[in-house]
């Protein structure tokens, strides 16, 4: 139901009472009313977090992208809370223009707002968003962005797809291998020929992620190229971990 409008609930927003204005936050994001959004922007550095947050919701929630220069702006505030918030609500919005600048706050920004930056490129699902939210994943160390990129890119799920399947082909083994490895965890089916050409990369790393990743998508195609790699795999190494993920395979 449709809320309305009115200037004791927009006053709300600068109560002392951090409840009142979580809660009047919220209302405000019900009633759909565009012309709140100077308003809760203003209030976007609410010193509460559920308030502050809340702020973000309804932001989002109003779907108006008149919103997106002042949340872009604000992605580089002095806190953290207000960039984490900007971060969400441009996510929200699908706010693709702000990808570059989520991009960075994911590689580089304090936990709590690279997560939401990585949250908002998955939200805004964009093959450009997208690269931004795998780029970690060529870390070699499982660093904070990295385990934050995994985290979006399993939000994106079947979006994120052909990103992971191109990471399949680029030149840096390390990514080839968490691309895999991410495949796997999206269990992602489509990308079961381009995983199977994988067993036969150069890298160790490589084959031993994609036997794993068709092992979890345990489909009849995902098994045959398990059996496959077994018949015609001269490296024992390989053959070994083929082998073993199909022996996992059969078990589910």
């Amino acid at each position: 139901m449709q809320m309305n409008l009115t200037p004791e609930l927009l006053a709300l927003l600068d109560s002392e009472d951090a409840g009142l204005r979580a809660s009047a936050a919220k209302a405000i994001g019900l009633t759909g009313n565009a012309s709140a959004l100077p308003a809760l922007l203003d209030h976007l550095r609410d010193s509460d977090a559920l308030a502050g947050d809340a702020v973000a919701a309804a932001i989002g929630r109003l779907g108006n992208r008149s919103a997106v220069p002042r949340l872009a702006a604000a992605l580089t505030a002095d806190d953290e809370a207000t960039r984490a918030r900007a971060a969400f609500a441009l996510g929200a919005l699908k706010a693709s223009e702000t990808v570059p600048q989520l991009g960075r706050m994911l590689l580089a920004d304090r936990p709590m707002a690279a997560r939401r930056a990585a949250e908002a490129l998955a939200a805004i699902g964009t093959t450009e968003a997208l690269t931004a939210l795998a780029a970690p994943l060529a870390d070699a160390d499982t660093t904070s962005a990295r385990h934050l990129a995994m985290i979006g890119l399993e939000m994106a799920g079947p979006l994120a797809v052909p990103t992971l399947v191109a990471g399949l082909n680029r030149d840096q083994a390390t990514l080839r291998t968490n691309s895999a490895e991410m495949l796997g965890w999206l269990k992602a089916a489509p990308a079961t020929a381009e995983l199977a050409q994988a067993l036969s990369d150069a890298d160790p790393n490589v084959r031993s992620q994609a036997a794993w990743a068709l092992r979890e998508v345990a489909t009849p195609e995902a098994r045959a190229a398990l059996m496959k790699a077994l018949s015609v795999e001269t490296d024992a190494a390989a053959q070994h971990t083929a082998a073993l993920a199909l022996t996992h395979a059969k078990t589910q």
